[in-house]
């Protein structure tokens, strides 16, 4: 588990690791809190500088979880031959 994964996993937020980042669920609040608790993880650890790059995503007419969206994605898609 990375460091990152750690800190995110004791924050008991849902998130999900994949190969250009990491999808966060949760409200925006806490969001923010464990990405400002990563940032002084690291800092803490001796890294000088990171950048982070948040996409925020919300949607007020139905709810939505990630696995709905990547079901969403894959009900789409051609079956596999």
């Amino acid at each position: 588990m990375t460091r990152s994964q750690k800190v995110l996993d004791t924050s008991g937020l849902n998130f999900s690791m994949h190969a250009s980042g990491t999808n966060i669920e949760e409200s925006g609040g806490d969001v923010m809190a464990a990405v400002k608790v990563c940032h002084q993880t690291f800092h803490h650890e001796g890294v000088p500088c990171m950048t982070t790059t948040i996409k925020i995503d919300t949607r007020i007419d139905r709810t939505k979880t990630m696995q709905n969206k990547v079901d969403c994605v894959l009900d789409k898609l051609p079956p596999k031959a």
